[in-house]
């Protein structure tokens, strides 16, 4: 049986599945671009075909090497226990594309093989009860993903950056909506050109990421299950945070799990960041608090960036209860679920090859016992 864990529908990240053996879980923070390894261990046979049951906070895959064998993936725990399923049409190629319809006891699942069958695992039967589905139809398509409010299943051709649904009904499946609506896809370090991660955000936003790091979106949101979005009202794809994310060799092969609407624009490229206590906190008294506060003062020095910076991004990690304070001139101070955010105003260039030195402060209660020695998951972006 499942462990049963409250979890958010929509979260800041979207987890991912990377490596076609030894397969690893990772999540994707959108706002930031950072990839985190979750901490369960590499299964060595690798999974694809991953999808996220928010209603347990547990994933699902397909084992790339028994066809027959679904993997319950718990994040909480770092577990991964197989089990066996019936009844699943036979495969000549493996399990690929995996998505949880919206009610969350669907499983979809279809193979790497044109003309053979999907499936719908019904997982919250106990024993999971496979139905066989029609043949999802040809192109390079390798991920999908469930629009919150049409019920489609989308998904884009790396090849010529069609944006595709599967519908159950037809034979094959696939149905392409719009031509050229995504970039055609870049090839990774495995010599993949796919866009293998897909996932819509709370209000509709599709958003998709190739295999070499670059992340696109495009705007679904006006499409319901009454009047699903028709091919003239699809827009070109927009990029998402201007740089790639930094996958570096990490083979991307699925994403699983949507994610919360992004009210501030990520940005993902990379300015080298460090940090230093600059001296010993104090105690000072906070009038709306009504009460002491320990403050940390921090030197962040940023750079030596790879061009020229007229406006920066410092961003660490979510504090509780803290208030941060920049003496840079010009810096607004905001909060993103997960992170507290500065971002420069005005064009201050930091030439390229070249550092500068921010100034911070990090308010504490008192109450909390706060030891802070370091600013968590330093990050810096340029965005401008």
């Amino acid at each position: 049986m499942e462990t049963a864990m409250t979890m958010n529908r929509y979260n800041p990240f979207t987890y991912l599945a990377v490596g076609k053996k030894n397969t690893k879980l990772y999540t994707f923070d959108v706002f930031s671009g950072v990839v985190t390894d979750v901490g369960v261990p590499a299964y060595a046979d690798g999974y694809d075909a991953l999808a996220f049951r928010w209603k347990t906070g547990l994933l699902y895959a397909m084992s790339q090497k028994d066809n027959s064998l679904a993997l319950i993936i718990d994040p909480k725990n770092k577990t991964i226990t197989p089990k066996s399923v019936t009844g699943l049409p036979s495969q000549s190629g493996t399990w690929v594309l995996g998505a949880m319809t919206t009610d969350g006891d669907g499983y979809i699942i279809t193979g790497s093989s044109v003309g053979d069958k999907g499936a719908e695992l019904q997982v919250a039967s106990e024993p999971i009860k496979a139905i066989a589905q029609n043949p999802p139809g040809g192109g390079s398509w390798y991920d999908w993903s469930y629009h919150p409010k049409d019920g489609r299943l989308y998904a884009v051709d790396g090849k010529d950056g069609a944006l595709l649904y599967a519908n159950p009904a037809a034979n094959p499946q696939k149905t392409v909506l719009k031509e050229n609506v995504f970039p055609k896809a870049e090839a990774g370090a495995t010599g993949d050109a796919t866009y293998s991660a897909l996932f819509f955000d709370n209000v509709g936003w599709l958003y998709a990421i190739d295999n070499a790091g670059n992340v696109f979106k495009t705007d679904l949101r006006a499409s319901t299950a009454s009047k699903p979005i028709g091919k003239d009202d699809v827009r070109t794809a927009e990029r998402v945070g201007k740089g790639k994310v930094p996958v570096k060799t990490l083979d991307i092969r699925d994403a699983a799990g949507d994610v919360q609407e992004q009210k501030k624009p990520p940005e993902y490229e990379v300015i080298p960041a460090k940090d230093k206590l600059r001296q010993p906190p104090w105690t000072e008294w906070d009038e709306q608090l009504k009460a002491n506060r320990v403050v940390f003062s921090f030197r962040v020095t940023l750079g030596p960036a790879e061009w020229d910076v007229h406006r920066w991004r410092i961003l660490f990690r979510q504090i509780k209860d803290a208030k941060v304070v920049c003496t840079a001139a010009d810096t607004k101070v905001e909060e993103v679920p997960g992170w507290h955010v500065l971002d420069s105003q005005k064009d201050r260039l930091l030439p390229k090859g070249q550092t500068l030195d921010v100034d911070l402060q990090v308010k504490i209660p008192e109450k909390n016992n706060p030891d802070l020695k370091k600013l968590p998951g330093l990050q810096a972006r340029r965005l401008g």
